[in-house]
């Protein structure tokens, strides 16, 4: 969860808005982290959860 948090941090160069907000679901909780940043290109949208791809 940090790295989401500063991954998002980075994303946003200027001042921006960071939400962190948690709902529980049935038996989970979900958790929702979302920035104003520029967003992860399309060209590598398909690769964000391989181990260690940055």
């Amino acid at each position: 969860m940090t790295n989401l948090v500063l991954n998002a941090e980075d994303a946003m160069p200027h001042w921006g808005k960071l939400s962190i907000s948690t709902a529980e679901v049935t038996d989970w909780t979900r958790i929702e982290i979302q920035d104003t940043g520029i967003g992860i290109p399309d060209n590598v949208l398909d690769r964000i959860f391989e181990p260690f791809f940055t």
